[in-house]
């Protein structure tokens, strides 16, 4: 059973790294838009 749990805890912390990525491309998108706005600007 300890193999099992070690593997929920890997996906668990794979999925957490997924969307802190999604979440930081997302920011660093709205970031560079903004920036560009404000060259334009």
């Amino acid at each position: 059973m300890p193999a099992e749990k070690e593997f929920e805890a890997k996906g668990a912390l794979t999925i957490m790294l997924i969307y802190a990525a999604i979440f930081a491309a997302l920011w660093f998108a709205v970031y560079v838009l903004t920036l560009a706005r404000g060259i334009v600007g």
